[in-house]
C-alpha cells in the first residue's frame, strides 16, 4: 500500500516537471517571436535612415516607406489611394524627388521641406517607441523564463527526491525481511 502512494507521488511529481518543461517552452517560443519582431523594427528602422540619408527621398523610397508604415499601423501612413502615399510633399516640380530637411533651393517649398521633415521624425519616433516597448516585453520575458525555469528545476528536484526515498525504502525492506 505505501508502495502504491509513492507510485502516485512519483507520477504527480513527473506530471509537474512535465508541464514545468511545457511552460518553459512555451516561454522560449514567446521569447523567440519578440526577438524576430524587435529584428523586424530594427530592419524598418535602418530602412528609414537609408531614405533619409541624403535628406532626399525618392518616390519608390516614399512608396516603400509607406507600405513600411502600414505594415506596423502607424498614424503616418494614411493616404486615401493606398497606391499613391500622400503624407509627404514634393517640394518643387521635380517630381522623381521628395527633400525631406534642410534648406530650400530656388523654387522649391520650405514649408513643405519642413512638413516633410516633421512627418518623417514623427515616423521615426514611432518605431523608436515600438522598439522600446518591445525591450520593455523582452525584459519581462526573461523574467518569465527565470521563474519557469526555477519550477521546473524544483519540480526535477522534488522528483528525483521522491524517486531516491522510493529505492531507499526498497532497499530498507529487503534488508529487514532478508
Amino acid at each position: 500500500m505505501a508502495s502504491d502512494g509513492i507510485s502516485r507521488l512519483i507520477a504527480v511529481t513527473q506530471v509537474k516537471v512535465q508541464n514545468a518543461n511545457d511552460d518553459a517552452m512555451n516561454g522560449a517560443d514567446k521569447q523567440r517571436a519578440l526577438v524576430d519582431e524587435q529584428r523586424r523594427v530594427r530592419t524598418a528602422q535602418r530602412q528609414i535612415d537609408s531614405a533619409l540619408r541624403d535628406n532626399v527621398v525618392t518616390p519608390e523610397e516614399h512608396h516603400n516607406l509607406y507600405i513600411l508604415a502600414n505594415e506596423f499601423s502607424l498614424a503616418n501612413a494614411s493616404a486615401n489611394d493606398t497606391s499613391s502615399p500622400t503624407w509627404l510633399f514634393y517640394t518643387s516640380d521635380d517630381t522623381s524627388q521628395i527633400k525631406v530637411g534642410g534648406e530650400a533651393a530656388e523654387g522649391e517649398d520650405l514649408a513643405d521641406i519642413q512638413a516633410n521633415e516633421k512627418a518623417m521624425n514623427a515616423l521615426k519616433a514611432q518605431f523608436e517607441g515600438i522598439g522600446k516597448d518591445l525591450e520593455a516585453e523582452d525584459k519581462l520575458g526573461n523574467f518569465e523564463i527565470q521563474d519557469l525555469m526555477s519550477q521546473y528545476n524544483q519540480a526535477e528536484t522534488l522528483a528525483s527526491s521522491v524517486m531516491k526515498k522510493r529505492d531507499d525504502t526498497s532497499n530498507a525492506l529487503v534488508q529487514k525481511i532478508g
